[in-house]
């Protein structure tokens, strides 16, 4: 991947703290900024993007796009090979988007590359600062598409402390201490790390559910989930739990696209 770190805003609030920490990120990185507008009409926004660029100071390239935000945003990432795709509070095309997901999920269903969504700037920003370290849920499926992920997780570790945890949450008969055991086992074989900060929860409700319960349980900031770049009717066959956390969770979400173990 190349030395890029993208940022879609539509110039709300959080977009605009989003774009400030985006750019703190990138910094750390050692990472090209782009800051990115999409719409209709780019002419008229070209002035108003330039202006956002210049509070957040240098080495910011801003870049007006003309379409959909999502596919734009996407095909930039995928043209530049960013490492890192980040947008805030994103709107919706049309009305018939809320049967469709927001900017933000249809970006993280097609993004090839890694893309964060965020909520609770503070909490990152406090990261960023160096003023308290990054507490990470690392949500693992039943296939293991864990490595990219994990890889990604190894790049903030550059940035500041993390404090993360692995979990699968998993389910079926016999779920005795055997079974525990075991599965906890695997998982610590999936993720690599060590087995204190290896978590195996037996499902009492959807997945989803379960997994945003424990993250609010645990004052998790950041859930990161490795990911496939499903589309059409095997997505809307197998359903995605990553979307469902993405669109429900009260923190930030990072997607990280990987094969399978």
């Amino acid at each position: 991947m190349s030395d890029v770190v993208l940022c879609g805003t539509d110039f709300t609030p959080l977009a605009q703290e989003t774009a400030r920490l985006t750019l703190s990120l990138a910094r750390k990185l050692g990472a090209q900024f782009h800051l990115i507008h999409v719409t209709d009409e780019p002419d008229a926004s070209r002035a108003r993007l330039q202006s956002v660029a210049a509070e957040l100071g240098d080495q910011v390239q801003a870049e007006v796009l003309a379409g959909h935000p999502d596919e734009a945003l996407v095909e930039r990432a995928r043209v530049l090979n960013s490492q890192l795709l980040v947008v805030g509070s994103l709107g919706r095309r049309n009305f018939s988007d809320w049967l469709l997901g927001s900017t933000a999920e249809r970006v993280v269903r097609s993004c090839p590359v890694p893309s964060l969504v965020v909520r609770k700037p503070e909490r990152l920003d406090c990261w960023l600062k160096g003023q308290r370290p990054l507490k990470v849920m690392l949500a693992v499926s039943p296939d293991g598409s864990v490595l990219g992920a994990l890889k990604w997780l190894e790049s903030l570790e550059r940035v500041g402390p993390i404090e993360s945890f692995a979990v699968r949450v998993s389910g079926g008969a016999n779920l005795d201490e055997r079974w525990l055991e075991e599965e906890t086992g695997r998982l610590q074989a999936c993720t690599g790390l060590p087995r204190a900060e290896c978590q195996v929860e037996v499902a009492q409700w959807p997945v989803e559910e379960h997994l945003i319960s424990l993250a609010e349980r645990e004052q998790v900031d950041l859930i990161v989930m490795g990911t496939h770049l499903r589309s059409g009717l095997e997505r809307l066959w197998k359903g995605s739990v990553s979307m469902a956390v993405l669109q429900r969770a009260p923190m930030s979400v990072a997607c990280v696209p990987g094969s399978p173990q």
